[in-house]
């Protein structure tokens, strides 16, 4: 029908410009019913104004009919039939059957194991032949479930369609191949309320992301060309492109680059980022068995103590005491890999380095301490604690992709604790010696007073200070190379 009326569209504009219009060899498909009753109508409105002639020519043994139409149709009369055949587009247009998809909510953000339903809107007749299939494409498929957890030969896609997941009546939904990237709906009534429907897709990571597309189909089933297709549309919503949700608190306020680790300060400090890029800060980490998203602001430190009591000690007035630029984690010891790294479910273009916890160790040797670092043995002395280097090769301050250990030695601690001069218990000196073993794993050196002060300079465990002042060490904050 569309292409009838566009021919008596294109009759219009000639009989508009006052032409004459002649079909020749008009046999069967192109002497139309629809043809007809048009001219016919046409002759039966305007008989004065349009002339058919009949006319037969012999070619050989064959005749040819040709209709010939001479016409002087006045502008209105042209506005006039205009106006019809619009109206016959509109009409024909209006049965056309489309399909559209919603973006993904503002605020969802993949999890393991959550869904997110896509509203999908058909317009038009819809029949109980269509069917819409569905297509997830660009899929993530990360190791494990986030920087820190799950298996790290995993590298199964992070988002799927499962027929399971679906609902409403009069839809039958089926999937399409074994990685559940495809998934079919085929309409078993015509029932308006089938207009308006969810698919719902299912996250297994907390960095997934992908693309869903929609193509909807007539009788000819699926291997006949779609009707109509939408989308692709991303999962989650990601309008900057940068494949971080936009729902992430720190996306859309700051535009990050996923790659970047720009943390900077406190104020004095030349050294910026913390080792983890903002998406791996957005993918987030298992903390104390929380699944935790760190920010790109904070330089995270995470701390693995085997002290249950004392914790990480002191180090926790790191937050304060930097002007809330550091952040300390406590971790489980089954949060970090056998050599400590925090971020060993690499992201391909979004690593940057393998960054490391801190390992708070005891040790009840008493009296002297020694080690052996390469083929020579260091002597320590009696000391309460010391951080050692991965490898035991060097003396100083470092960070913590070198450190191999903040280890206490609580049978020294508690000798020392003896001295009539000492007032504090055990366990608040512990927390003083874990805060300043820490600190020597983020490159802070020795100073006179606060946590980073000595026996020899404070005169006591007692008298050494709780606190890290800024203006000793702003300078020498450091958690990467």
């Amino acid at each position: 029908m569309k292409n009838g009326i566009s021919v008596h569209m294109t009759r219009f504009l000639m009989y508009f410009y006052g032409s004459t219009w002649g079909w020749e060899n008009l046999q069967k498909t192109q002497a139309s019913t629809y043809r007809f009753i048009f001219e016919l109508t046409l002759y039966t409105l305007f008989p004065n104004e349009v002339d058919v002639k009949i006319v037969q020519i012999k070619r050989g043994r064959s005749v040819i009919m040709m209709k010939h139409i001479q016409t002087k149709l006045t502008r209105n009369t042209f506005l006039f039939l205009a106006l019809i055949a619009c109206f016959l587009v509109m009409s024909s247009i209006s049965h056309a059957v489309t399909i559209e998809l919603s973006e993904a909510p503002s605020s969802w953000l993949p999890k393991f194991d959550n869904t997110v339903s896509i509203k999908v809107t058909i317009k038009g007749n819809l029949h109980s032949h269509h069917t819409v299939v569905f297509n997830l494409s660009e899929v993530t498929n990360w190791p494990g479930i986030s920087m820190n957890y799950g298996l790290i030969t995993s590298r199964a896609p992070d988002l799927v369609l499962y027929s399971t997941d679906q609902q409403g009546a009069g839809i039958t939904w089926r999937n399409r191949g074994t990685a559940a990237q495809s998934l079919s709906a085929a309409f078993t009534t015509n029932s308006e309320s089938r207009k308006t429907f969810a698919v719902k897709i299912r996250s297994y990571d907390y960095g997934a992301f992908g693309k869903l597309s929609a193509q909807l189909y007539g009788s000819g089933g699926e291997s006949s060309s779609p009707l109509n297709s939408a989308g692709p549309i991303t999962i989650p919503l990601d309008k900057n492109g940068n494949r971080i949700a936009d729902g992430w608190m720190y996306d859309t306020s700051r535009n990050y680059s996923p790659s970047a680790d720009n943390e900077s300060g406190p104020s004095g400090n030349s050294s910026s980022g913390d080792g983890f890029t903002v998406f791996e800060e957005y993918r987030g980490f298992e903390i104390k068995g929380t699944h935790t998203r760190t920010t790109p602001f904070d330089k995270d430190l995470f701390i693995y103590s085997i002290f249950s009591s004392e914790g990480v000690g002191y180090a926790t007035k790191l937050r304060q005491d930097t002007g809330y630029i550091f952040k300390v984690h406590s971790i489980y010891q089954s949060e970090m890999n056998s050599r400590r790294v925090m971020n060993s479910r690499k992201c391909p273009g979004y690593w940057k380095m393998d960054q490391k916890a801190v390992k708070v160790l005891k040790d009840t040797t008493r009296g002297p301490i020694s080690y052996w670092a390469g083929h020579r043995r260091v002597n320590l002395g009696v000391i309460f604690g010391y951080a050692f280097t991965d490898p035991q090769s060097f003396q100083g301050s470092y960070i913590p992709s070198q450190a191999l250990s903040a280890t206490v030695y609580t049978s020294n601690i508690e000798d020392q604790l003896d001295d009539p001069g000492e007032t504090i218990s055990t366990s608040e000196a512990i927390k003083k010696i874990i805060a300043h073993e820490v600190a020597h794993h983020i490159s802070l050196d020795h100073a006179s007073s606060g946590l980073m002060s000595t026996l020899s300079t404070a005169g006591s465990l007692s008298a050494i200070g709780t606190n890290y002042p800024l203006s000793h060490h702003a300078h020498e904050y450091r958690l990467v190379p």
